[in-house]
């Protein structure tokens, strides 16, 4: 597979543009900030409430994405109803406040499951497909609603294998993108031999090695710049599970868009040479679940 040059041009400027802006207000609003061994100062421009509106409104504009990927299947979901699911489960696992008890899992998804189902009793939507609908309308929901609140969670990290839970996020990030973009110049020089060709057929073998290579070298630059906490086994874990979740993440979503029959999530791309917001995420989605479970399970953060 060859470069396409203007597309990579177009890839390249919109990717870096988004990727600084984002990495630039995650590490500098989350608290203290230095690199390496510079102090650049000790305050925190956002508060986790600030952050929480971030995350309502990627969720938002995430499952607006998803919509239009269900409908294009003949499916019609509650966009409405999806959203205040996601919100719902994004509240309940960021425990924003610190007091579990306001809002519990077990209760969060209760609300979730009547929101879903009941709703459409008042609905125009055709009864043959009732129950779809309203399980793509809960499953939205809780896709994005889980791993944002996750994000959101760790945020709030302080004294985590970092000084601050930015930091971390900071990292996931890097080692999820910066493992795609190794990906896709690995794959289109070297790829041979398809990974999953009736989902992507433009991924390949050669093409997750070169994630994998790009997740390793994302980790070990997060270790030496902002999260000197963490251990060289922890950059290697790290890069592997974060790495290996993110191409299934968006190999999953190359189904929904293969099925949809669209290339990107968006009906007008947001990103120029990149698609839509979930085309961006979708790796994250899945990678953001396995790294608290890393944090939680390895590292005894709850």
């Amino acid at each position: 597979m060859s470069l396409d040059m203007n597309n990579l041009k177009q890839r390249t400027a919109s990717g870096l543009s988004l990727a600084l802006l984002v990495l630039s207000f995650l590490y500098v609003g989350g608290g203290p900030t230095t690199v390496g061994s510079y102090d650049l100062g000790d305050g925190r421009l956002w508060s986790p409430y600030v952050f929480g509106v971030l995350v309502a409104g990627v969720i938002y504009l995430s499952i607006t994405e998803f919509t239009h990927l269900a409908e294009a299947q003949g499916f019609s979901l509650s966009r409405f109803r999806s959203v205040l699911v996601g919100i719902l489960i994004a509240l309940s696992v960021a425990e924003p406040n610190g007091d579990s008890s306001v809002l519990p899992l077990w209760l969060a998804l209760m609300l979730a499951l009547v929101l879903a189902c009941l709703g459409s009793l008042w609905s125009r939507e055709s009864l043959d497909r009732a129950l779809p609908n309203q399980s793509l309308t809960l499953m939205s929901g809780l896709l994005m609603g889980f791993a944002m609140g996750l994000q959101w969670k760790i945020f709030m990290m302080e004294g985590t294998l970092s000084k601050t839970g930015s930091r971390l996020l900071v990292s996931l990030y890097l080692i999820t993108w910066v493992g795609d973009v190794a990906a896709y110049f690995v794959g289109s020089w070297f790829g041979k031999h398809k990974l999953a060709p009736r989902v992507s057929p433009k991924k390949s073998w050669e093409g997750l090695a070169g994630n994998f290579m790009g997740n390793f070298a994302a980790a070990s630059f997060s270790k030496i710049f902002f999260c000197q906490e963490w251990t060289w086994i922890d950059v290697l874990l790290i890069g592997f599970l974060v790495g290996f979740t993110a191409q299934m993440g968006d190999l999953v979503e190359s189904t929904w868009k293969r099925g949809a029959g669209t290339k990107d999530s968006s009906a007008s791309p947001l990103i120029p040479g990149h698609g839509g917001l979930l085309d961006r995420i979708d790796s994250l989605l899945f990678a953001t679940p396995i790294f608290y479970c890393y944090l939680y399970f390895v590292h005894g953060f709850n």
